[in-house]
């Protein structure tokens, strides 16, 4: 019998085989279609991001550095990010104080309507309103993104789209 046609045998016999390599082929192709995804998101050091308070003062990106941080842009208009926000104030609780929470909101008409999202989701976790360039700055094409970055503000971790508690969670801390 031939060495592949041995292989063939045991996967037909063996059930977590079958498992294994299949959860190992579906998790190959998400990671691919993630890496797609965020082709375009900023990689390495960040610029100076343009951010301002929901008041109207400017915030430094560099006030936001000195420890990692996850940093979440949204739109208020965007229907994936609203049933994200639940998971992003959980990932908040299990992540703080090591690692800072912040999220941004971007694609808004009025700080308005900002404040409108914010009160029926019932956020609790600190938003910030990126100005103009500031989706240009980070590669964001689609809502949410979601960005992990080090101490020193650079980029070691990025994804766009929904993602879970746990997902939140994990890419934050293994980096």
């Amino acid at each position: 019998m031939r060495p592949w046609d041995r292989l063939a045998d045991s996967y037909r016999r063996s059930r977590a085989l079958r498992w294994a390599l299949e959860l190992a082929l579906l998790l190959g192709v998400l990671l691919a279609v993630d890496a797609f995804q965020t082709r375009q998101h900023a990689r390495g050091a960040v610029p100076q991001l343009p951010l301002r308070s929901l008041e109207g003062a400017v915030v430094p990106f560099s006030n936001l550095l000195g420890q990692p941080l996850l940093l979440v842009v949204w739109a208020p208009w965007c229907g994936v990010c609203k049933l994200e926000s639940g998971n992003v104030s959980r990932a908040r609780g299990w992540l703080e104080p090591g690692v800072r929470v912040v999220s941004v909101a971007a694609a808004y008409r009025s700080v308005a309507d900002v404040r409108g999202y914010m009160q029926q989701q019932g956020v609790d976790y600190p938003v910030l309103l990126g100005e103009r360039g500031f989706e240009q700055a980070l590669g964001v094409r689609a809502f949410p993104s979601m960005f992990v970055l080090d101490a020193r503000g650079r980029v070691v971790r990025s994804t766009q789209g929904y993602t879970t508690t746990l997902g939140l969670f994990w890419r934050a801390k293994l980096f």
